[in-house]
């Protein structure tokens, strides 16, 4: 009669404790699984919310530095505020070029508005315009743009002779600021319309012929 197979598992087990034993194999079981224990339930936990814990700290430093920044730049700007306006926007813009064309002969072909970009704290605004004049009056018209209250710059300027009169046919685009802080109610200052002859016409009767 054979006897029965002893299972593997207690055999194993019977192996591991013939080994603990021995007082210098215990002493390193015991410093391993300690070691194990203080590795995974303190070390790596408290490893991921450090981690977790500095990259907040750097974001906040970031965040912090910004908001420095932008205050800096608020304080350069500062004595220029008077020359921009507090509603200034692509469409105030239209307006205000609008009522200098209606009081000068100069010619209104065509006009729309520019791209706005973002500049920190302010916004760069402009409008594309097709123009007839005469020499003295495109000399008129960029002394304004030059010394006018608000800042204003031509950003390109292109001049030759009109086909059907005498005058100049003028192409430029003029440009100018507007205050980008963020929930400023600022009226007109929203994204424009498209333009060219739909502007010019919802703007009134002021173009001269």
């Amino acid at each position: 009669m054979t006897s029965p197979e002893k299972p593997a598992g207690s055999s194993a087990g019977r192996l591991i404790l013939g080994q603990l034993r021995d007082p210098l194999r215990l002493r390193f079981a015991l410093a391993a699984a300690l070691l194990a224990t203080w590795y995974f339930g303190f070390y790596a936990p408290t490893t991921d919310r450090m981690t977790a814990t500095s990259g907040q700290i750097d974001g906040e430093r970031k965040r912090a530095a910004t908001a420095a920044q932008i205050e800096d730049l608020r304080k350069r700007l500062a004595p220029f505020d008077d020359q921009v306006p507090p509603q200034a926007g692509p469409n105030e813009l239209i307006q205000y070029v609008m009522a200098k064309v209606r009081s000068s002969p100069v010619k209104l072909v065509d006009l729309k508005p520019l791209k706005v970009k973002e500049l920190g704290v302010l916004q760069a605004i402009g409008l594309h315009l097709q123009v007839e004049a005469s020499y003295e009056d495109l000399d008129a018209f960029l002394a304004w743009v030059h010394n006018d209250r608000r800042l204003l710059r031509i950003d390109a300027l292109k001049v030759e002779p009109a086909k059907s009169s005498d005058r100049l046919a003028i192409t430029l685009d003029l440009l100018s600021l507007a205050d980008a802080s963020p929930g400023k109610d600022r009226p007109g200052a929203g994204k424009p319309a498209a333009a060219g002859p739909s502007t010019v016409a919802a703007t009134g009767s002021g173009v001269k012929s």
